[in-house]
C-alpha cells in the first residue's frame, strides 16, 4: 500500500510534468510512426531511389526547421513560464516570436536557392526540394512552443495528429508512381499549413492575442534571446543529419533511402529523449531554484527509470533489427547492410539519455556558451569524420561516426556540467 501511496504522491506532484511529457509523446509518436508507416506504401509506389530523394529533402529541410525555430522553442517557453500570463505580455510575445520566424522563413528561402546548386542530388532535382520548403513553412505556423509554455500541450498534439492525418490521406489518394514522388513533401509541407492557420485563429480568440506596431521593436531581442539555444539546435542538426546530405555526394538513390529508413527508425528512439527533455525543462527551471536536494530528487524520481526504459527500448530495437528489414521489405542484397545500420545507430539513444539533465543543467544556468561550444565541435567532428569513414565504409561509416561523436559530446558535457552540480550542492552546503 506504501508504494502505491508513493506512486500516487508522485504523480500528483509532478502531475504537470506527466501531463506535459504524455502530449509530447502523443505529438512525437504521429511525427514519427505515422512516416514509418508510410516507408511500405511509399517504396511500393515511388521505388527505393525517389524515397531516397524524398528522405534527403526532408533531411535537408530539418536545417531550415532549425533556423525558422531559432530556439524559440526553448527561449519562448522559458519566458511564458517565468512571466505573469496577462493579455498584453502573451499578446507581445507571440506576436514578436511569430513575425521573428516570418523573417527566418523569408531569409531562409533565398538561402536554399543559393546552396541548391552545390550539391549534385539536390540540383538533379531542384522542383522536389524547393517544392519541400512548404514543410517549414508548415512547421513555422505550428504554435507549438506557445502551447508548451501555456502548458496546454493536449491541443497541440490535437493539431499535429489532425495534421499528420490530413497528410497521409492525400499520400495514400493521390500518390502512386515515381513521377508523383514531388507530392510527398509538399502535401506533408501543406496540411501543416492548413492546421498551423487554424490553431493561430484560435490561439488567438481564445486568449484575445490582439498585435500592436510597436512590438515589431521587440523581434531583435526575442532573435538574441534565442541565439544561444538556435546555435546549439543548429550544431546538433548539422552533426545528426550531415551524414546522409554528405552520402548524397558518394552513393546513389537506392544506398540513401536504405540509410533514412535505418535513420528514421534510430530516430523513433531519439524523439522520445526530445520529448523527455521538453518535458521536464519547464519544472526544472523552477526546481533549480529550490536547491540542490530539489534538483536530486527530481532526478531521482524521473531520470534514472527513465535511462533504464530507454535501455530496454535500444536492446529491443537491437534484437528486432532483422524483423524490422523484413516489414520494409527490402532486398535480400540491401537486409544485410540495413541490419548493420540499426544495430549501430541502437545504441545513441543510451548514450544522449545519459547527458540530458547536464546538458539543461547548463542552459538553464545561463551557460549557454560551454553547451553551444561542445555541440560545435561535436558538428565539426562528426562532419570530418563522415568526409573520411564514408568513402571506406559507405553507410556504416556514417554511423559510425555518429557514435562516436555523440559519445564525445555526453562526456564534455558530463564534465562541464558536474563542477556546477559541485557548486550548487556547495552554496546550499554554506547556506544551511
Amino acid at each position: 500500500m506504501k508504494f502505491f501511496a508513493t506512486i500516487r504522491n508522485t504523480f500528483y506532484e509532478y502531475r504537470g510534468v506527466i501531463r506535459n511529457f504524455v502530449a509530447l509523446a502523443f505529438l512525437q509518436a504521429t511525427n514519427l510512426l505515422i512516416p514509418l508507416l508510410l516507408i511500405p506504401l511509399l517504396l511500393q509506389r515511388i521505388g527505393l531511389a525517389q524515397y531516397g530523394i524524398v528522405a534527403l529533402a526532408q533531411s535537408t529541410m530539418l536545417y531550415f526547421y532549425v533556423w525558422v525555430d531559432y530556439g524559440f522553442s526553448l527561449s519562448a517557453v522559458k519566458t511564458l513560464s517565468e512571466k505573469h500570463r496577462q493579455k498584453k505580455e502573451l499578446s507581445q510575445l507571440f506576436y514578436e516570436v511569430s513575425l521573428s520566424k516570418i523573417i527566418l522563413l523569408i531569409l531562409g528561402f533565398g538561402i536554399l536557392l543559393v546552396i541548391l546548386p552545390l550539391h549534385p542530388t539536390l540540383a538533379h532535382n531542384t522542383k522536389l526540394i524547393i517544392g519541400s520548403y512548404l514543410m517549414v513553412v508548415g512547421q513555422a505556423l505550428l504554435p507549438i512552443w506557445f502551447f508548451q509554455g501555456v502548458e496546454k500541450m493536449p491541443w497541440a498534439t490535437y493539431a499535429n495528429f489532425c495534421s499528420k492525418i490530413l497528410s497521409v490521406s492525400l499520400i495514400y489518394f493521390f500518390v502512386y508512381r515515381a513521377s508523383e514522388a514531388i507530392w510527398v513533401n509538399m502535401i506533408l509541407g501543406g496540411s501543416n499549413v492548413l492546421i498551423g492557420v487554424i490553431a493561430n485563429i484560435y490561439l488567438a480568440k481564445k486568449y484575445q492575442l490582439v498585435f500592436q506596431k510597436q512590438w515589431l521593436e521587440g523581434i531583435p531581442r526575442q532573435l538574441k534571446d534565442g541565439f544561444f539555444y538556435f546555435t546549439s539546435h543548429f550544431s546538433v542538426s548539422l552533426y545528426m543529419h550531415s551524414g546522409i546530405i554528405i552520402l548524397g555526394w558518394f552513393v546513389n538513390e537506392q544506398m540513401l533511402g536504405i540509410y533514412s529508413i535505418a535513420e528514421k527508425i534510430a530516430l523513433l528512439i531519439r524523439q522520445v529523449l526530445v520529448m523527455f527533455s521538453q518535458a521536464i525543462y519547464t519544472q526544472l527551471c523552477h526546481i533549480i531554484t529550490q536547491g540542490y536536494e530539489a534538483m536530486q530528487s527530481f532526478l531521482r524520481t524521473f531520470f534514472f527509470p527513465f535511462c533504464i526504459l530507454i535501455g530496454i527500448g535500444c536492446m529491443i530495437c537491437w534484437l528486432g533489427a532483422p524483423f524490422i528489414s523484413e516489414l520494409v521489405k527490402l532486398d535480400i542484397s540491401e537486409k544485410a547492410v540495413f541490419i548493420q545500420l540499426v544495430r549501430y545507430m541502437a545504441f545513441i539513444p543510451v548514450i544522449v539519455c545519459i547527458n540530458i539533465p547536464f546538458y539543461q543543467l547548463l542552459l538553464i544556468s545561463d551557460k549557454g556558451k560551454s553547451s553551444t561550444k561542445i555541440l560545435a565541435w561535436g558538428a565539426l567532428v562528426c562532419i570530418l569524420l563522415n568526409v573520411f569513414l564514408i568513402p571506406y565504409f559507405s553507410l556504416l561509416g556514417t554511423a559510425l561516426a555518429l557514435l562516436v561523436t555523440e559519445s564525445m559530446i555526453s562526456v564534455l558535457v558530463i564534465i562541464k556540467a558536474k563542477k556546477y552540480f559541485l557548486d550548487l550542492s556547495y552554496s546550499v552546503d554554506n547556506k544551511s
